[in-house]
């Protein structure tokens, strides 16, 4: 923001990444979770709200205006937001998936995944689709964009962590009950 790299805290505070001084404030305050970043705008859930915030470096000084808020499915929110081509796509922790307009937060579909188990994962994009997990294993990997279309239901073992993608592989770790070595899946060539 104003060529410093920053970031922005979950108590709603744009920090300079350099030396960590305070730029701007928001009343963005997250019980759980993390907001989502981009391109001087951030996004984020919690407690049955989303909103939005733009940044802006003028001067020397950065300013904090919000772009818009909703209200979405009064849950906890402790996977991060993904944006993807305009769209945010937010996950509670009982597996109820929003996807907003990143622009002005308006509900493009809402869909109870029925996944089980609580939802700590920030969905991950891989390729053209999205993959969202429970902690329970069960997961949907459903199309990219602005409507809800499944591809697929996979079940892999337990798992807290987001899953990583790199290259054309998809890496999961999961959480065996009773081992205390995680196991690790990797999906892809």
């Amino acid at each position: 923001i104003g060529g410093k790299a920053a970031f922005l805290t979950a108590v709603g505070q744009l920090r300079s990444a350099a030396d960590g001084s305070l730029l701007a404030e928001t009343p963005m305050v997250l019980e759980y979770g993390s907001p989502y970043v981009k391109d001087q705008q951030a996004w984020a859930a919690s407690d049955g709200r989303a909103w939005s915030y733009r940044f802006e470096a003028k001067d020397g000084k950065v300013t904090a205006a919000k772009a818009w808020q909703v209200n979405v499915p009064k849950e906890r929110y402790y996977a991060a937001p993904l944006w993807w081509d305009g769209v945010l796509y937010l996950l509670s922790q009982k597996g109820i998936l929003v996807a907003l307009s990143a622009e002005t937060g308006e509900q493009l579909f809402e869909q109870n995944l029925g996944i089980g188990g609580t939802c700590y994962q920030t969905p991950v994009l891989a390729g053209n689709v999205i993959l969202a997990g429970a902690e329970s294993g069960k997961c949907v990997v459903f199309q990219a964009g602005r409507e809800y279309k499944e591809v697929s239901r996979p079940v892999f073992e337990a798992f807290k962590a987001t899953p990583i993608p790199e290259g054309k592989r998809l890496y999961i770790r999961t959480t065996t009950k009773g081992s205390e070595k995680p196991g690790l899946w990797c999906l892809g060539e």
